[in-house]
């Protein structure tokens, strides 16, 4: 028989906690739901922006804990990060574009020119702050002897859904009325 330890049950809790908290930016999508048959291109891009940012925010937190055990700075790690992050946004502005496109979506320059620029800061500031919460969440967890290993990749990647989520009811609150 298994026996649960005090420190698995609080794993457990925290990571289905953080999952929970997934469905915040669901209620926010609601609120916006009549707003958003304009915003093809922008639906078209969620999937990618999720995904995207989730996949980040887990090479983030597994980087995080002692230096000595990683090969590469955290200054490396947002460095190598910020390299390929440009090709990944213009990945999804593109195919967002051109998908909203084949299905007869016209494209404004202005839309364009927001769009692009909606995709690029949302993206920017989720990985920023997925490194800032990251490390302060690390300090944390060590002081309170919990390993970080067990928890960070399940509360960043929660987060950053639920940031990316934020930033597009922003988006379609204000940018694309």
């Amino acid at each position: 028989m298994i026996k649960l330890t005090r420190s698995f049950i609080f794993v457990a809790t925290t990571a289905g906690l953080a999952s929970s908290l997934s469905l915040i930016g669901g209620i926010g999508i609601e609120h916006v739901a009549d707003k958003i048959l304009p915003l093809v291109p922008l639906l078209i891009a969620i999937p990618g922006l999720n995904d995207l940012v989730g996949d980040y925010a887990s090479i983030i937190a597994a980087h995080s804990g002692d230096p000595t055990e990683r090969k590469r700075s955290k200054v490396d790690l947002l460095k190598a990060i910020f390299k390929v992050l440009g090709v990944n946004i213009a990945a999804i502005v593109i195919l967002s574009c051109l998908t909203a496109w084949t299905r007869d979506y016209v494209l404004t320059s202005d839309f364009l020119i927001r769009f692009a620029i909606f995709i690029t800061v949302a993206a920017v500031l989720t990985v920023l702050l997925m490194f800032v919460v990251s490390g302060m969440l690390d300090v944390i967890l060590r002081k309170k002897r919990v390993n970080p290993d067990e928890l960070l990749i399940p509360i960043i990647t929660s987060l950053a859904d639920i940031v990316m989520l934020l930033f597009v009811t922003l988006a379609v609150l204000t940018l694309f009325k």
